[in-house]
């Protein structure tokens, strides 16, 4: 879990923010406490809320090594039902796609559709707290494998050294990454020539560019890769 956000969605469709804070944490679950404020739900009342939640590394490719040519596969194991201490009433889950080509399987629990780019789930009735122990059971597991030729960027160490100087009223910044394409693997050597003769089909998940957000008003910009300036690229405004 790398992002948790929490809102209370008013009868305007108007969002209001909810302060989480740390539960208990078990072998299998973590759980969080949202604040309602004042906004306390009296008995009987409903409310509803909006939760946001990103994690990271749960999409691994399969197979892990691929030639430059090859489109990148991957798998993504989960759960069909929301993760909850509570009985659910009814729940629908949508999985979509990163390409509207390329699914190779999907789990099947009915009812479940396919439409272009999503695979759609439900809707399921009464479905009982998630179990503490954490096991999922053959109905309720969720695997997906498709096509996916985003690059895997993780960055695994990450340095930066700021520079105040008064005299010239600037500061200036350097960070050092160490940046993996944590995705399939290339499998044999890699060729420049068919790279460039074939961009739209070959190296697909391959990186090919560095996105990054400054300052208005940065200036003076620089990077080097190890062995060196990169002649071949440049810095642009997008």
């Amino acid at each position: 879990l790398a992002y948790l956000l929490v809102s209370l969605v008013d009868l305007s469709k108007k969002k209001k923010l909810l302060k989480v804070g740390k539960g208990t944490k078990g072998q299998q679950f973590a759980s969080y406490k949202v604040d309602f404020g004042s906004d306390a739900v009296e008995a009987g009342k409903t409310v509803q809320l909006e939760i946001e939640a990103v994690f990271t590394h749960l999409l691994n490719p399969y197979p892990d090594e691929i030639v430059q040519a090859d489109r990148q596969l991957v798998v993504y194991t989960g759960r069909v039902y929301f993760t909850t201490p509570y009985t659910t009433e009814t729940q629908s889950t949508r999985v979509r796609l990163a390409s509207n080509t390329g699914l190779e399987s999907y789990t099947k629990v009915r009812p479940v559709a396919t439409n272009d780019r999503f695979i759609n789930y439900g809707p399921y009735n009464n479905i009982a707290p998630t179990a503490e122990s954490g096991l999922v059971k053959a109905d309720e597991e969720l695997r997906v494998h498709a096509e996916n030729n985003t690059p895997f960027l993780t960055v695994e160490r990450l340095d930066r050294s700021i520079q105040v100087s008064h005299w010239a009223g600037a500061i200036s910044i350097e960070e050092v990454l160490d940046v993996v394409h944590t995705g399939g693997r290339l499998k044999g050597p890699f060729s420049r020539y068919e790279f460039q003769r074939e961009p739209a089909s070959n190296g697909l998940p391959s990186v090919r560019g560095w996105k990054t957000r400054l300052p208005l008003g940065a200036q003076d910009i620089y990077y080097r890769d190890e062995i060196g300036n990169i002649s071949t690229s440049n810095v642009r405004y997008t």
